[in-house]
């Protein structure tokens, strides 16, 4: 198990499920909803944080993962709009950019939108009950369209940073 693994330990579910099926990068599902243009491209490289607005569809999902983890790490975050929790991972991934020579981006993937549990409407229940999201915020990681990891709840910032740190050093190591 490589530092990745270890730092953010997330079960075999996320890789086997891409390898059943079949959604590798390189793919024709992924080829389709990439990016068309070098200034699409170009924007999606300069935000951070992003939201995911596509079908709710492992193959949709797959395909954005794959076109926004090409060349960078991509932490895939499924959160509700009422969770402050998920809002506190998110601001932690933006101190983090500071903070860590790992260049990454972040997917926020939406299960639940309202500003209230009891009156929230669900979303992306079908992306949910593939990935096994049983609360959030709950987070994959990825780069090069594969699963590295992945953690559940709110991770300190320290922590998250050593953790892209030793991302930063693998990916260094592996190029």
């Amino acid at each position: 198990m490589g530092p990745v693994q270890g730092k953010f330990a997330y079960a075999a579910t996320f890789t086997a499920l891409v390898l059943s099926a079949g959604l590798m990068a390189g793919s024709p599902v992924f080829a389709a909803e990439m990016p068309t243009t070098p200034a699409q491209a170009a924007e999606t490289q300069k935000q951070l944080v992003t939201e995911y607005k596509g079908p709710d569809t492992v193959a949709g999902l797959m395909s954005e993962i794959s076109a926004l983890s090409k060349d960078k790490a991509l932490f895939v975050m499924f959160y509700a709009e009422w969770c402050g929790h998920c809002k506190n991972m998110t601001k932690i991934f933006e101190d983090a950019r500071d903070k860590t020579q790992l260049s990454y981006s972040v997917l926020r993937v939406p299960v639940s939108i309202g500003k209230d549990p009891r009156t929230a409407v669900s979303v992306n229940q079908n992306l949910a009950k593939a990935f096994k999201v049983k609360g959030t915020p709950q987070t994959i990681v990825a780069y090069k369209g594969q699963a590295t990891g992945g953690f559940g709840g709110v991770m300190p910032l320290e922590i998250l940073v050593d953790a892209m740190n030793d991302m930063h050093r693998w990916i260094q190591a592996e190029a």
